[in-house]
């Protein structure tokens, strides 16, 4: 991976998805422990907020795939 760009968008990847593997369970208990649980388009906050972070992470992948993980004879 010699491309600086390729190495800057996996970089920026990986910070993502870090944060995505953080976020989905940790403040989410706090959506759980709420007096009102209110739904939000008929789901239960937490299930959405789950699929948010999900979503993230599937995309993060499908970025890497298609930008990130080629070889150099692939890259151009």
């Amino acid at each position: 991976m010699n491309d600086p760009a390729r190495r800057k968008l996996g970089l920026i990847l990986t910070v993502v998805f870090a944060i995505a593997l953080l976020m989905g369970p940790g403040p989410g208990i706090n959506l759980v422990n709420d007096a009102r649980p209110d739904p939000v388009f008929g789901f239960p906050r937490i299930y959405l907020w789950g699929l948010l972070w999900y979503a993230v992470e599937v995309t993060c992948v499908v970025l890497a795939y298609l930008f990130v993980w080629k070889k150099d004879d692939e890259a151009s």
